[in-house]
């Protein structure tokens, strides 16, 4: 998890928020519960818990805790989901009659979850690490998410010992540990590996699982360290330590490609934009669909000017396949937006300007052909007169006063008919104006695709509803209105 609650007697944040104006710091909220929604609907649930923290240290508004709550428990980790919960009902402002039942029903649900392990050492000064934090131990038992869990107990001047244990929702386990005096320091195994759930065994017996949150203690001395998964062929090493010296492992199982024959489960990448990088297990791969050992992979997908999209994903023997749809970064969707509007502005200006210029087109045509037909009306009366029985004959020594040249009317129906052609231009450029304003406007890009919408304003929960898995039922995270 990129930034971690610590909630306690009260709750707080350890992240950096710059000082910011209340307008500017509800904008960055809104937008940052806005993508964590989307990765929320994309399964991202490590991004979406960072979205909405760093929302909530924004903002800090009741219904955004309430998300991280129920985040928190879709992500497994029901000790913090209880206590965003139990925070958000001791100040429930904000939170309709439906959002209230269902946080105290979710609380109650998660706290089912919760399981207790208590340590009894025979040393005051002792502490126990569990998933990389270190606990000194008092009367209080450790609360923990049921399931499996690794504890390395340790105190100043004795050793350290690992112990695994599986415990239930609502059990209380009593784990008694003796510590023998050591004088030598402990020697320190950081193992690096990130293939998820790779068993870590040293001399046997089996320390955790990968990727370890912090190096293992081990005595002084020779040691064998293996690292197995099915469907991987295992590693393993011959460590030696001296006293007081740590040691690193640099592997990880690869893949078994007769197993993976076998029992393989085919994962499908689908992601929306082009040009994205994709790596599963750290690995960059070519394809878009893959066979891989079944079991739990780390999925990364980056492409620039977009938010890196990081998911575990649990892969079955028939195949799984997975949707992403990139958020953009601020820079991007700043230059994304300013782009569609421009398109979309230079579109109206094209429509625009093109039905004006076709307006006047068709006026001026109109207008034209009035006088092309008065200058031939005048002509056709005019040229009879011209003729020998007419007044206005050239050769009458006495012409009549209103005779007219018939060069000139000649003239004027000349001029009109060539500004036909000036007309029929204009409209045609005006068309073409405005089909070229309509196709800017038809497959131009929506400038709101990437901002936040109405359901960004700390108005949309979460429900937490069970869904199929593997191995049984679990809880899926679905965003709704209330």
């Amino acid at each position: 998890m990129r930034s971690l609650l610590a909630l306690g007697a009260g709750l707080s944040f350890a992240l950096a928020v710059p000082e910011l104006g209340a307008q500017d710091a509800r904008t960055e909220a809104r937008e940052r519960f806005d993508r964590g929604l989307r990765l929320t609907d994309q399964g991202d649930v490590e991004g979406a818990l960072a979205e909405f923290q760093r929302a909530y240290a924004l903002v800090p508004h009741p219904r955004v805790l309430y998300n991280i709550g129920l985040v928190q428990a879709s992500a497994g980790r029901m000790v913090e989901a209880f206590d965003a919960l139990e925070t958000v009902l001791k100040d429930p402002t904000g939170l309709g009659p439906e959002q209230l039942e269902h946080a105290r029903s979710m609380r109650e649900r998660v706290l089912a979850r919760i399981a207790y392990i208590r340590v009894e050492v025979n040393a005051d000064d002792a502490e126990v690490e569990l998933a990389g934090e270190s606990h000194k131990l008092t009367s209080k038992p450790l609360r923990v998410t049921s399931g499996r869990h690794f504890l390395t107990v340790s105190a100043p001047g004795r050793g350290a010992q690992r112990v695994s244990l599986s415990v239930a929702g609502g059990e209380t386990r009593v784990v008694k540990v003796t510590l023998e005096a050591h004088q030598a320091a402990q020697a320190l195994l950081r193992v690096n590996c990130t293939l998820p759930d790779a068993e870590v065994r040293v001399d046997g017996a089996v320390l955790g699982e990968t990727p370890l949150p912090a190096p293992l203690s081990v005595q002084p001395g020779n040691h064998v360290v293996e690292l197995t998964r099915e469907g991987y062929v295992a590693v393993r090493r011959k460590i030696a330590f001296g006293s007081a010296v740590a040691a690193e492992l640099d592997a990880c199982p690869r893949v078994d490609t007769r197993a993976l024959r076998r029992s393989g489960g085919r994962l499908d990448v689908r992601v929306r934009e082009d040009n994205a990088v994709i790596w599963v297990d750290d690995e960059v791969i070519q394809s878009t669909s893959l066979v891989v050992p079944p079991g739990k992979h780390r999925l990364r997908v980056e492409r620039a000017g977009f938010v890196s999209f990081e998911r575990e994903v649990d892969v079955p023997r028939g195949g799984y396949r997975v949707d992403v749809e990139l958020i953009p970064d601020a820079s991007y969707r700043r230059d994304y937006r300013d782009a569609a509007l421009s398109q979309r502005t230079w579109g109206w200006v094209g429509v625009g300007g093109g039905a004006a210029i076709g307006v006047g087109a068709v006026a001026f045509l109109l207008w034209n052909r009035g006088q092309q037909q008065d200058a031939q009306r005048t002509f056709n009366q005019e040229a009879p007169r011209h003729e020998s029985s007419g007044d206005c004959w050239p050769g009458l020594s006495d012409l009549a006063d209103d005779c007219k040249d018939l060069n000139t009317l000649v003239d004027d129906i000349e001029a009109a008919n060539g500004r036909f052609g000036y007309g029929w231009a204009a409209l045609g450029l005006g068309v073409v104006a405005a089909g070229v304003g309509s196709y800017l406007l038809i497959a131009g890009d929506d400038p709101d695709r990437f901002e936040p919408g109405a359901d960004s304003e700390f108005l949309v929960s979460f429900g937490l509803t069970p869904m199929p898995m593997m191995g049984g039922v679990g809880l899926g995270l679905k965003a709704r209105n209330w």
